[in-house]
Formats: C-alpha cells, structure tokens, sequence
C-alpha cells in the first residue's frame, strides 16, 4: 500500500508538470529589430516586442554572443529596447533578440548594425605597359558606408564621361574610347593620349577615398 502511495504521488507529480506545460502559450515575437547605421561613438536602439503566457523574458545576443549590461549596453524596458553605445567599429553585425517563457519553442528575431565610415579604394594593376592600339582595364575596389559614388581620374583631371556607363562617345579624344563596366575602367585601342597616371575615386557624405596611383606607358616596339 506505501509503495502504491508512492508511485501515485510521482504520477501526479508528472502529469502536473505536464499539464502545467501545455498550459503556456509560446512565445512569439510581434516585432523584431531591423538594421541600423552608425558612426562610432553614436548610439543605436534595437526594439523587440513579445507576447505569450506567462510573458516571455527577453535576451539579446550579438554575433551569436550573449549581451550583458554594461558601459556599451542598456536593457531598457524590461528588455525589449537594446541602446548601443557604438564605441567602436567592433560593434558591427547581428544583433537578436531571443523570447523565453519556459516553453518548448524559444524563437528569435535578428537585425544588424553597419558602421558608417568614409571611402577606401584600391586600383589595380598599379603599373601597366601596354602596346600602342590595344586594350587594358585598370579594376577598383571600393568600401564605404553609406555606398560611396565611384569616379575616375587620369593624370589628375576627372575623366568627363566618367558618370556614363557602357561604350561612350564623346567629342573628348580620352572618352571615345572609355567603358565603363561595374568596378572596371577599360580602355581600347589604346595611344600616347591614354598615358599616364589613373586613379579611383570613392566619394559618400563622410568623405572621399582616393586610391594608389596607377601608371599607363607605352611598350617600346620589338624590333
């Protein structure tokens, strides 16, 4: 008769926990946080609304890193406001928030941030030797944030075509033959007039990235 007491008691035990479960709602997130822009040294705010029973506790994380209170990081509103102090360029990436209230399904929400930074741009090949009537492309790479504008120079003077894309023709010798192909800068049947220096240009509302110098000279002819 004890042992039967005792094996009712965890029996009972057991279908309350089980009962207890299926009585939460799970979690849901009703908004989720988006992706933000910042310079270092601003601050962000993420948002992230949830509903369930009992009402979910919310956790944030960032690049999969949970997020603790601190100098840099503010849980506003029992969690569901993250305030950023963005102190450096580190603090870029994903940002989500995660819901729990004990149920079986934890869901979560991610948004990201982008640092705002001025244009870097690089060219390349730095030295090209090319004979006369031929064709060579000089290719730029270029980072910034917000998207920088890419423009092109030889021998200091921006190129007057260099907004046009595709095969243009100008009354100006040096764009008649210029194209303009994504981040590339081809030049066909190249003379003395396509020589000298070239640069890329990037250009957003924090600045403007100039690259190396890139030299074009004509190869001597073989004899």
């Amino acid at each position: 008769m004890f042992l039967g007491n005792i094996i009712l008691v965890i029996v009972s035990c057991y279908v309350s926990q089980v009962h207890g479960l299926s009585d939460r709602i799970a979690p849901r997130i009703t908004r989720g946080p988006g992706v933000e822009e910042a310079s270092v040294g601003e601050v962000v705010k993420f948002y992230c609304s949830v509903r369930g029973d009992p009402m979910p506790t919310i956790t944030w994380s960032h690049n999969n890193n949970p997020i603790y209170s601190g100098s840099n990081f503010t849980r506003l509103e029992d969690g569901n406001i993250l305030r950023v102090q963005v102190s450096s360029k580190t603090f870029q990436g994903q940002y989500c928030c995660h819901a729990d209230n004990g149920h079986r399904i934890t869901p979560q929400s991610c948004g990201a941030l982008h640092i705002k930074h001025a244009p870097h741009a690089t060219i390349s090949p730095l030295i090209l030797e090319i004979k006369q009537g031929a064709t060579t492309t000089l290719h730029c790479t270029l980072t910034g944030r917000p998207t920088p504008t890419l423009y092109w120079y030889h021998n200091n003077q921006s190129l007057p075509c260099h907004k046009k894309t595709g095969f243009v023709l100008t009354a100006n010798k040096l764009c008649r033959n210029i194209e303009f192909s994504g981040m590339d800068l081809i030049i066909r049947q190249i003379s003395i007039e396509d020589t000298g220096t070239y640069q890329c240009v990037g250009w957003n509302l924090l600045g403007k990235g100039f690259s190396p110098t890139a030299h074009l000279i004509l190869a001597k002819p073989i004899k």
